[in-house]
């Protein structure tokens, strides 16, 4: 499952497990794959992660995101009751590829 999330086309995607979007399963034989294409950095977007949130071992609950928030894609639900000062912003060179657990909360 590919899904091409260009910057500043369609918004911020709140923070989520792809488990959520993901019609097959165990979740341990899965693995997400986010690549940056270009230069990343908080001004143009990274991926943002919540250390371990993986380890939790079950989905959060997922809901509408906030329509408090800007510029988010509503197309994609936010995990609910996530400690957002947790959140560490992960810059990328151009042609990096990070690995991570389909339970791990992030967004991007």
């Amino acid at each position: 499952m590919v899904i091409n999330k260009p910057p500043n086309l369609d918004g911020r995607h709140p923070l989520h497990q792809d488990l959520l979007y993901f019609p097959f399963r165990p979740a341990e034989k899965i693995i997400g794959i986010w690549i940056a294409f270009s230069d990343t950095c908080r001004e143009n977007g990274t991926l943002a992660v919540i250390p371990g949130s993986h380890k939790k071992g079950e989905m959060y609950d997922h809901d509408m995101p906030s329509h408090m928030e800007e510029n988010l894609n509503l197309a994609y639900l936010a995990a609910k009751e996530v400690d957002i000062s947790k959140r560490v912003h992960i810059e990328a060179k151009a042609g990096d590829a990070l690995f991570f657990h389909p339970l791990l909360v992030h967004g991007s």
